[in-house]
């Protein structure tokens, strides 16, 4: 008999991981995006894979606040401003993405980094374990 695999109805790939079902609407369709990006992706991926597209979604909520709203905001104290706490959760939403999309491949230099080590783009799990100097990490 030939190699059974299991096909995800939400890609229609084999092995491709399925999005949890406590994930958000709106991670949801950003997991969707994102997961046919990524042709290798494995079941082994997936809890990265949700903190990701969960960034991302945390990411456009700040932004689409701080877009209706000013960077200063009145702070606890009378006459006091203080950074708009929307800011910071932006910022660190934007941290998270950048790491897990590096991680995935997701970025140019991501991409291009895999490309000089000889690494098909489409296989970026392999990137930090075999990059020279990289030391298994």
């Amino acid at each position: 008999m030939g190699t059974v695999h299991r096909i995800h109805p939400d890609t229609g790939r084999p092995g491709a991981p399925a999005c949890p079902p406590e994930a958000a609407d709106d991670v949801r369709a950003i997991w969707d995006h994102t997961i046919a990006q990524l042709p290798d992706a494995t079941g082994a991926d997936r809890d990265a894979l949700l903190a990701y597209c969960e960034a991302v979604a945390t990411h456009r909520k700040a932004s689409a606040i701080l877009a209706r709203s000013p960077v200063l905001v009145p702070g606890a104290l009378k006459g006091i401003v203080v950074q708009n706490p929307a800011v910071r959760v932006q910022r660190d939403a934007a941290n998270v993405m950048h790491r897990y999309a590096t991680e995935f491949g997701l970025t140019p230099l991501a991409r291009t980094t895999l490309a000089a080590a000889g690494l098909p783009a489409e296989l970026p799990h392999l990137r930090q374990a075999n990059l020279p100097g990289s030391a298994g990490r």
